[in-house]
């Protein structure tokens, strides 16, 4: 969910992925442009992921 604009309050629209992920040990953090919609400001935001656990795991089998 993209933040909202804190002249306006408008939800931000997101015109794309500014800075590839980081990594720093249970954090990710993606930095991602948009602007507003309404003022039409733009804007660079930090998206923060936290790691809870790896799920599915399974073992690859070599076909014969």
């Amino acid at each position: 969910m993209p933040p909202k604009c804190p002249y306006c309050n408008e939800e931000l629209e997101y015109t794309g992925l500014r800075r590839n992920s980081q990594n720093e040990g249970d954090y990710y953090y993606e930095t991602w442009e948009g602007y507003c919609p309404k003022c039409n400001k733009r804007f660079y935001w930090d998206e923060v992921y936290i790691f809870s656990c790896c799920d599915n795991l399974e073992e690859v089998k070599e076909l014969e």
